[in-house]
């Protein structure tokens, strides 16, 4: 039960951190196109 508990915070975090990463690069994209 350990396991699967930090498998599920690994897995959330890493959804996560997709999600961040992505509007970083949409953030990054759209400031690069304004300039």
């Amino acid at each position: 039960r350990f396991i699967y508990n930090i498998d599920g915070i690994t897995g959330l975090y890493r959804g996560f951190g997709c999600s961040l990463m992505a509007k970083v690069v949409y953030w990054y994209t759209t400031t690069k196109v304004d300039e």
